[in-house]
């Protein structure tokens, strides 16, 4: 737990969940899912730390994604073929091996990268960059825009305080006097934030532990 992407949804809980860091190092075993994934991420934290805690829904300041006003799309239609990608996703998941993409060939899937100052995506959808923003703006974002995807598309833009790397980590490419993210958003892509308020799911913690070293 860290105090970025995702601390606006936690609540309560000692000043170290957003201090300290951890490495973990887990086996999977069989068949992989995200479903299995977040379970056996709940059965770490509940018995590493100690973690209790229930889910709430509070009204909170939100933001709303939507088509920038007189201002024309910036968003390219995706060639990822849907279909291809879950046929593809779904032989992976069965162990099965599949064909190596080929080069210079339009791709089956779609990709996205998500860093500070940066979120690309290939054939991503309006929904998942609204969840993308959500890390940056500190609030939750819903799409709007009733743009039906699969989208290509970059947004670059200059964090409020520059994130600190590892020295053993090559720096991010990011230009100290670039936009806004809500400049940029409206210049590059020409969607925009609107700030509201809507109810928002919330975990609060109850109890948590610093873990013991193994």
């Amino acid at each position: 737990m860290s105090q970025d992407s995702v601390s606006f949804r936690i609540v309560g809980g000692p000043k170290w969940i957003d201090e300290d860091r951890f490495n973990v190092m887990a086996t999977v075993t069989g068949q992989w899912t995200s479903q299995r994934m977040r379970e056996m991420v709940r059965t770490l934290l509940a018995d590493r730390f100690k973690l209790s805690a229930h889910a709430e829904t509070r009204e909170l300041p939100t933001y709303m994604l939507v088509a920038g006003p007189n201002q024309p799309l910036r968003i390219r239609r995706s060639i990822v073929d849907e279909a291809a990608c879950q046929a593809r996703r779904a032989a992976v998941q069965r162990r099965e091996q599949v064909p190596p993409p080929v080069p210079g060939a339009p791709p089956i899937c779609g990709s996205g990268r998500t860093s500070p100052g940066t979120i690309t995506a290939v054939g991503g959808s309006m929904s998942s960059l609204a969840s993308s923003l959500g890390q940056f703006v500190s609030r939750s974002v819903s799409d709007r825009t009733q743009l039906t995807g699969p989208f290509d598309f970059e947004l670059k833009w200059t964090p409020d305080v520059l994130p600190q790397v590892p020295a053993d980590t090559p720096p991010l490419n990011i230009d100290p006097n670039g936009p806004s993210i809500f400049t940029a958003l409206q210049e590059q892509l020409g969607l925009k934030l609107e700030s509201t308020r809507g109810p928002v799911d919330i975990v609060v913690i109850d109890r948590i532990d610093h873990p013991t070293e193994d």
